[in-house]
């Protein structure tokens, strides 16, 4: 019945007297479309007689279209299905249910023209959308999927610093109004721009995904997350499939301050350079970005780029410079009140001071990072510093404590669907059941992260998991299948010029002492 979606000072008269006028079609072979019943005036819609309904069959017929190929039929319906629409729903118009009704329908709008402008992207009409793009997402900064497709927009026009500009924006139109960073799409398709990967100009890759949700950090001394299938892919390109090639490093152009070498640090960090041990190359790459940076003026590009020299000079045991880098990038998100990156900081001092046995000062940063996670509601850190702080419970032989917060963090990690989170803590797992004296359940979670960092082609992690999985096998008196993962741990640490490839080699040579003093037991 209408009078139920139309305000209540309307009376029943009202909206009889309204009606009147229009009961009769100004067209003679116009169906009838208002009727009266005992309750009152009713709409009686013949097949095909509602925009909405029309409208959705053109939608399905589009992805129709798409399914099979064809996409220039599936713009070209869409196109026709959205000019149906004339305005809001009822515009001017309140009442029980209405609004809700005409909000929903909006954003059904706003999630077809999105599946449009994807498609022209699809077919090279790159120059034609950027202006709507950009109408669009300011009337909607929220959708996340609107701004994705603005930076696909401009990169492929031949526009990178200002789709690196777009992704700064949205960061901070994130922050700013939610407290979250940017979502796996807007972070993937950054990355993608950065490494220049070329699928971001053969394919549509923009599909419709979750809400904007809290993800920055997945493991160890990680970036972010969601990010399995692109590092891999990325990795690829850059190993050429098992040859050397060399490491290209695209520059960034754009006017100063706008973000962009706040950006581009994020690449190296989580890719190629790091996973694969190239760490002088990560740490050469992080100084430039940081020059750029200071002479910019773009000082969260300064705290990123310190995090990231800092990163590299860990890894090649430099600690005394990473420690220096990582205290001027914490001074700078304390300036710029930055608590996830405070926290990610402390985090990387945490893992920092780790191999140099100042344990008790790593738990206190770790804890420390952990709070400010929980603070702003950031859950991803939040699970990556609960296995940390496990971690550094068991290293200080609390492995009790430590199994708690690994478990509480494994299931965070679940949630979250990230991959390298849940390697990490299974290897902490691990750790904290073979020092109960449970070598059984230990190999069963060193097995569990060794799959997944083979499965993320992180090198690295996969020596350390071998080199520990070697010592539960050795605990269970498992010796060939002990020397087979520590003879296999010692291959990789060996090939990415690793010094702790020298531990690994004294704990072969003391193993193989050990089986030559033995006596043969027959």
């Amino acid at each position: 019945m209408l009078r139920n979606v139309i305000a209540s000072p309307f009376s029943p008269q009202n909206v009889q007297w309204c009606l009147a006028p229009h009961q009769h079609a100004p067209h003679q072979h116009a169906p009838l479309l208002l009727a009266w019943t005992d309750a009152g005036y009713s709409v009686l819609v013949p097949p095909g007689g509602l925009d909405l309904q029309v409208f959705e069959s053109e939608v399905a017929r589009a992805r129709a279209a798409r399914a099979e190929g064809d996409l220039q039929r599936a713009s070209d319906v869409l196109h026709a299905a959205l000019k149906l629409w004339r305005g809001p729903l009822c515009e001017g118009l309140v009442g029980p249910g209405l609004t809700a009704e005409r909000e929903r329908l909006g954003e059904r709008r706003v999630d077809v023209l999105e599946d449009w402008i994807d498609l022209d992207l699809a077919l090279g009409r790159t120059l034609e959308v950027v202006n709507e793009l950009r109408l669009l997402v300011a009337q909607h900064p929220l959708r996340e999927r609107l701004r994705v497709l603005l930076m696909l927009a401009l990169y492929r026009s031949g526009r990178q610093a200002e789709a690196l500009a777009a992704f700064h924006e949205a960061r901070r139109h994130l922050l700013d109004e939610l407290g979250v960073e940017p979502g796996p799409q807007l972070r993937r398709v950054h990355e993608q721009i950065l490494a220049a990967d070329p699928q971001l100009t053969t394919a549509p890759v923009v599909r419709r995904g979750r809400l904007p949700s809290p993800a920055q950090l997945p493991y160890g001394l990680p970036d972010f997350t969601g990010r399995e299938a692109e590092l891999a892919r990325l990795d690829v390109l850059c190993a050429g499939g098992g040859s050397a090639r060399p490491v290209v490093i695209h520059a960034l152009a754009g006017m100063g301050g706008v973000g962009k070498t706040a950006l581009a640090v994020h690449w190296a960090l989580s890719t190629y350079l790091d996973r694969q041990g190239h760490w002088r190359d990560l740490k050469a790459v992080q100084l430039a970005a940081l020059t750029a940076a200071e002479r910019a003026g773009d000082r969260l590009g300064e705290a990123l780029s310190h995090r990231g020299v800092a990163r590299g000079c860990a890894r090649l045991d430099e600690y005394d410079d990473a420690d220096r880098h990582l205290r001027a990038a914490l001074k700078l998100f304390n300036a710029l009140g930055d608590k996830a990156g405070q926290a990610y900081t402390h985090r990387n001092l945490a893992a920092l001071l780790e191999p140099q046995g100042r344990d008790a000062e790593a738990l206190h940063h770790a804890q420390k990072a952990l709070r400010l996670y929980r603070a702003v509601g950031h859950r991803a850190g939040e699970a990556d510093t609960l296995n940390a702080v496990g971690w550094f419970h068991g290293r200080m032989g609390d492995h009790r404590q430590s199994l708690v917060c690994c478990e509480e963090a494994l299931a965070l990690h679940q949630m979250l669907d990230d991959l390298g989170g849940q390697a990490q803590t299974w290897e902490s797992l691990g750790f904290a059941h073979h020092s109960l004296g449970d070598p059984g359940q230990a190999a069963a979670c060193y097995d569990q992260a060794l799959r997944l960092f083979r499965e993320l082609g992180d090198r690295y992690n996969q020596a350390t998991t071998l080199s520990r999985l070697g010592d539960v096998r050795e605990a269970t008196g498992a010796g060939d299948a002990a020397l087979e993962a520590w003879n296999e741990a010692l291959a990789i640490l060996t090939e990415i010029g690793h010094a702790a490839a020298q531990q690994v080699k004294a704990r072969l040579a003391r193993h193989r002492a050990e089986r030559a003093a033995s006596p043969p037991l027959w």
